[in-house]
C-alpha cells in the first residue's frame, strides 16, 4: 500500500495540452482530476502531494502592482485558481541562490501558505549527500 503519492509537474501537462480558448475544457479536467486523488487518498488514506509550478506576475509599465506571494514574492501557482480551489493544505518551498549561499549548501525554505488545521508557519533546511536536515531555530510561527 502506498503511504505517500507524489506527483511531480502536476502543471505540465495542461500547461502544454490546452491553449487559451480550451480554458473551460482545462478548467473541467483539473477539477475531475483533484476529485479523483481527493478520492484515491481517502480510499487508500494516503496523503497526496503534487508538485506546481509557479510563475512570476507579469508587471506593465505604469500599471499598479499585483498583490504580494508568499514573503512578498510576485508568484502565482501555475494553473491558477481552478487547481487552487481542489486543494487543502498548499506549501511554497523555494531555496536559496548558490551563489548567494557562500561555501554551504544553499539553505531552503518551506512555508505553510494555508491549512485549516495549520497556522502560517516555516521552517529552514537544507539537502546534502547525507540527506535532509532541519536547520535548528529556523522554526517560526
Amino acid at each position: 500500500m502506498a503511504r505517500l503519492v507524489v506527483i511531480d509537474s502536476v502543471a505540465a501537462p495542461f500547461r502544454c495540452e490546452f491553449d487559451q480558448a480550451a480554458s473551460a475544457l482545462r478548467a473541467r479536467r483539473l477539477q475531475a482530476l483533484g476529485a479523483e486523488l481527493r478520492r484515491l487518498s481517502c480510499t487508500f488514506r494516503s496523503p497526496v502531494l503534487c508538485v506546481n509550478q509557479v510563475t512570476e506576475f507579469a508587471e506593465e509599465r505604469g500599471a499598479a502592482a499585483g498583490p504580494p506571494g508568499v514573503g512578498g514574492e510576485r508568484v502565482s501557482p501555475a494553473l491558477g485558481i481552478t487547481w487552487s480551489n481542489q486543494l487543502l493544505v498548499r506549501l511554497m518551498a523555494d531555496r536559496q541562490r548558490p551563489e548567494e549561499a557562500a561555501s554551504a549548501p544553499p539553505r531552503r525554505t518551506l512555508r505553510v501558505v494555508s491549512a485549516p488545521h495549520l497556522p502560517p508557519s516555516s521552517c529552514s533546511y537544507t539537502v546534502t549527500a547525507e540527506g535532509v536536515r532541519g536547520t535548528p531555530g529556523t522554526e517560526s510561527c
